[in-house]
């Protein structure tokens, strides 16, 4: 499958790719949610995992720039936060999320996501 991390942690960003990598994905990272944007463009991947809050275009503002935007594929779009309340599950929903995980994230949780989307196989 082919994965975009966004998340501006470099170090979160690079051990959730290596770990994807470990997995036989292919995986591109991106440090911001602007260069998260470009490299979407660029790489038209699967699956996008990025990291709700991002000092220069948060997470949900991200997911609703895809989702609005003119592509044809639809990624399946996962936000990624230590923040876990109620407010910023349904943040996460309404800006076109698919799933809203948890930081430190839950590897088992985010294969059988991958394994159960429509272009995993």
């Amino acid at each position: 499958m082919k994965v975009l991390v966004v998340d501006d942690c470099a170090d979160g960003a690079d051990s959730l790719s290596m770990l994807l990598l470990s997995f036989g994905h292919e995986v591109r990272t991106a440090l911001s949610g602007i260069a998260g944007i470009e490299e979407f463009a660029r790489f038209t991947p699967q699956l996008v995992i990025c990291d709700l809050h991002m000092p220069d275009v948060p997470g949900d503002v991200f997911a609703q720039r895809l989702r609005g935007s003119a592509v044809q594929s639809r990624p399946m779009l996962l936000s990624l936060s230590g923040d876990l309340s109620p407010a910023a599950q349904n943040r996460s929903r309404s800006a076109g999320f698919d799933a809203h995980l948890a930081k430190p994230i839950d590897l088992d949780a985010l294969l059988a996501m991958m394994l159960a989307f429509p272009c995993a196989t």
